[in-house]
């Protein structure tokens, strides 16, 4: 009876955790996701550094352009994914951005080499590409976060949504964390090329796991009524971000942060 009752704690417990099957599957995809976006950022760094501009004088500028590609589509696309993200499907969009970021990262194999010698691109042509690659992935990164807090509040009740958020960035926080030495590893350890394609496996690992989330119908897409314009809803963002000190501050910090970095 006593096992019975402790079983049945422990099963309790571990909804409590997990909240319910859909988020189980949501906080694994972002999980993997970011996880993903970290170690597929610092492989670049690995890259250029020690192959790409390996003794070069302009070894530190090619690899401080790997933050400057992710800082500025943060800055400029953020923003505006918002209010796209309000008028999209939550779960089809962030499919889409897990999808192209897999793609994006797989063309950019044909950077490292795995081409026969006449077509293989020079250094600078690998600069251009890697560059490329990180700006549109960064821009998918800005649909595929707002997207994830939104669907959060399809599938998790009221009394467990703080729960759920706190997993999602403690998890978040972890993939940061834990992201630059599994790089590391990868990199070392297999080499770009492989590197690269484990990275491109762990967006299609995220994308299989929110294929099997069952979105609600309910607040999926705004009713048209509830639409209002683009420009008019982007302009209001921004007069209220202007409006608000605590807001500009932390805004502020953060723009030199990613460029004092």
């Amino acid at each position: 009876m006593d096992n019975s009752k402790t079983a049945s704690r422990q099963a309790a417990r571990k909804r409590r955790l997990l909240i319910n099957r859909d988020f189980t599957l949501l906080w694994s995809a972002q999980a993997i996701s970011k996880l993903g976006d970290v170690v597929f950022d610092y492989t670049l760094v690995f890259w250029i550094a020690t192959s790409i501009a390996r003794e070069q004088r302009w070894a530190p500028l090619a690899v401080s352009g790997i933050f400057v590609a992710t800082a500025l589509p943060t800055l400029g696309a953020g923003p505006i994914a918002g209010v796209f993200v309000d008028r999209w499907q939550k779960r089809p969009t962030m499919l889409l951005m897990d999808a192209l970021r897999a793609i994006l990262i797989l063309l950019l194999l044909l950077a490292t080499g795995i081409l026969p010698p006449p077509f293989q691109l020079p250094p600078f042509g690998q600069l251009v590409a890697i560059y490329l690659v990180v700006v549109l992935a960064t821009i998918c990164a800005q649909f595929f976060d707002p997207s994830r807090l939104a669907l959060v509040g399809d599938m998790v009740t009221e009394p467990d949504r703080a729960h759920a958020t706190g997993l999602l960035e403690v998890t978040r926080n972890l993939a940061v964390v834990v992201g630059p030495p599994v790089a590391a590893l990868l990199y070392f350890r297999f080499g770009a090329l492989w590197a690269l394609i484990i990275n491109a496996l762990s967006f299609v690992v995220s994308f299989l796991a929110l294929l099997a989330v069952h979105a609600s119908p309910s607040g999926v897409r705004p009713q048209p009524e509830q639409q209002t314009h683009f420009l008019r809803e982007f302009v209001s963002g921004l007069h209220f971000l202007a409006g608000n000190r605590v807001l500009m501050t932390i805004l502020v910090t953060s723009v030199v942060g990613m460029f004092g970095f």
